[in-house]
């Protein structure tokens, strides 16, 4: 079973959705370690400490996530739940009612006060990396092998929660694959000191150095191939692309 790493509490998989809509639902039960999944659950119990069962809201049938994802998980992130939270050690089970933004940063730093606090700051989602991809330089440069670098680079927003974003990651590989040296994923987390704001831990920056040998116009036109949608200026009749408008390139 794979996890989100960036979470304190066990995370898996499983709940992508629940965390890219910031909604966690009826019938959710979420443990606050790894260990409450690795064998009989007698023993697994053991290590547990704290769990959490959704109660409310109901189980919905439909999601708008993915059409606004971030419209989803602001107004989520305000929205009330109500959980059952149980102390394995003492075996005592507590209802909570709080906001589905408490329950996330519950899951995500581990203190327990925090379904107590009002957590009126939303974490920004991935997309929103775009805006601070023009500052990354500095950071680019301390980093050695992208220092050492001799050609260009493209940078990408991704969060294996949205469907959107892995798209346009399986497309950039489709496309670009002939001009990419190399790529990784870098943690949004890992590198905050450079960004304005803070970001859900699910965020990541896909990073693709490109060969030397590649020219800017032969790069943009691959980009382009993987994300452009016809859509023409109603006045001018031009039509538009802009690279900008789905990560940073530098040749």
């Amino acid at each position: 079973m794979d996890f989100f790493p960036k979470f304190k509490w066990a995370v898996p998989h499983a709940f992508s959705d629940a965390l890219a809509a910031c909604r966690f639902e009826q019938g959710d039960i979420l443990y606050d370690t790894l260990m409450a999944y690795e064998g009989a659950w007698g023993e697994a119990e053991k290590h547990i400490t704290y769990s959490v069962q959704i109660k409310h809201p109901p189980r919905s049938l439909s999601s708008k996530v993915d059409t606004d994802l971030e419209s989803a998980f602001s107004s989520n992130w305000r929205s009330k739940v109500v959980f059952e939270l149980y102390d394995h050690k003492q075996k005592m089970a507590k209802a909570v009612e709080t906001t589905q933004g408490n329950l996330y940063k519950l899951l995500w730093k581990g203190d327990l006060e925090k379904y107590k606090k009002d957590e009126t700051n939303i974490p920004r989602q991935a997309m929103d990396l775009l805006e601070e991809f023009n500052g990354l330089g500095e950071w680019i440069a301390s980093v050695p092998q992208f220092r050492e670098h001799d050609g260009g680079y493209f940078i990408l927003p991704f969060d294996q929660t949205s469907k959107i974003l892995k798209e346009k990651y399986i497309k950039i590989l489709n496309h670009l694959g002939a001009h990419i040296v190399s790529h990784e994923m870098i943690w949004a987390s890992e590198i905050t000191s450079f960004f304005n704001a803070e970001y859900v831990p699910t965020a990541k920056i896909a990073f693709f150095l490109l060969s030397n040998q590649s020219s800017e116009e032969e790069v943009k036109n691959a980009i382009k191939k993987a994300f452009y949608k016809p859509l023409k200026d109603s006045k001018s009749g031009k039509e538009y692309f802009k690279v900008k408008s789905h990560g940073f390139l530098k040749m």
